[in-house]
């Protein structure tokens, strides 16, 4: 899984939330896929509100911090 890029197409692009399902800034996520997207166009990933709050999206985010995945 390839995440967490800071190209500048994406720092820049509104970012569809998988947690809440809404368009989000960039600066406001906290993971941002580089593959998939909604609607052709906005990528997704996961706000920072929405990320602590379901567990799918905070195991992905601890493994990316620590490097160890499960």
């Amino acid at each position: 899984m390839d995440v967490s890029d800071s190209s500048p197409s994406l720092v820049h692009n509104p970012v569809y939330c998988l947690g809440c399902q809404e368009r989000v800034p960039a600066e406001r996520t906290v993971i941002q896929f580089r593959t998939g997207f909604y609607k052709a166009q906005i990528p997704l990933g996961s706000c920072d509100r929405c990320t602590p709050m379901h567990t799918i999206l905070t195991q992905l985010w601890n493994s990316l911090k620590t490097g160890h995945f499960f």
